[in-house]
């Protein structure tokens, strides 16, 4: 297998931190007006960024050995989806625009949308990319999860604690940061059939029976909106 701002104003992401060839993140303070403001850790590539933040061992290992401990962790999530695929890619229930063979070319490559939906799954959460150069955000998924929300910036990556007043961009301006290898966050089978093979009456009974509200505001919800919240709810359960 071929594997291996519109910020706050009460925080500050460093800018132009040179880092050496063996640091993966560097942690940095600025004086602002007289107050001391921690900057958050920068990286290079979503995959620190995600061990930095999921793996409890990543902080522990010398930066010496980072580059070694990466390539191993990746190595080991990616031979997972062949040697346990049930749990390790089955569960997501992906259409095949997130097939196996592209979810582990993506891992190595460490900076593309496949990787980034498909660790944002793997440690289960709703990541939203706030990008600095367009000053607009993509919530890369529907599923109800802890957020986890990044920042890319100069071509590094952190995390996000103040979420700035971005506005919201299309999925395809995640092509700032990364590259598209996946086009859309639409990357899960659904619950139900295609819309047209089912009449309106049809949706209001198995809404009904998933305890789903047939009502918005009063009125009565139109085929669609039955029909996108029956997929949600079962998109959700998983």
């Amino acid at each position: 297998m071929d594997l291996l701002s519109k910020f706050s104003k009460e925080r500050s992401y460093c800018k132009g931190i040179n880092h050496s060839s063996f640091t993966q993140a560097v942690q940095d303070t600025q004086v602002i007006q007289g107050t001391q403001v921690v900057c958050n850790p920068m990286f290079p590539t979503i995959v620190d960024l995600f061990f930095n933040h999921f793996d409890v061992h990543y902080t522990l290992v010398d930066n010496k050995d980072k580059h070694m401990y990466i390539k191993q962790l990746i190595m080991n999530i990616a031979t997972g989806i062949d040697e346990d695929k049930s749990n390790n890619y089955d569960n997501f229930n992906y259409l095949k625009c997130m097939n196996p063979t592209l979810i582990q070319q993506a891992l190595q490559s460490m900076n593309t949308v496949a990787c980034l939906l498909y660790l944002s799954d793997y440690y289960k959460v709703t990541t939203s990319v706030y990008l600095h150069q367009s000053e607009t955000y993509v919530c890369t998924s529907i599923k109800d999860r802890n957020e986890f929300n990044i920042l890319f910036e100069n071509n590094k990556w952190s995390l996000v604690e103040v979420k700035p007043d971005y506005k919201e961009g299309e999925f395809k301006d995640l092509g700032i940061g990364l590259t598209l290898d996946v086009t859309t966050r639409d990357i899960y089978k659904k619950h139900l059939n295609p819309i047209g093979k089912y009449k309106a009456p049809e949706l209001v009974d198995i809404a009904n029976s998933m305890g789903l509200p047939l009502d918005n505001k009063g009125k009565k919800k139109v085929k669609k909106e039955l029909y996108d919240d029956i997929n949600y709810y079962q998109l959700n359960l998983g």
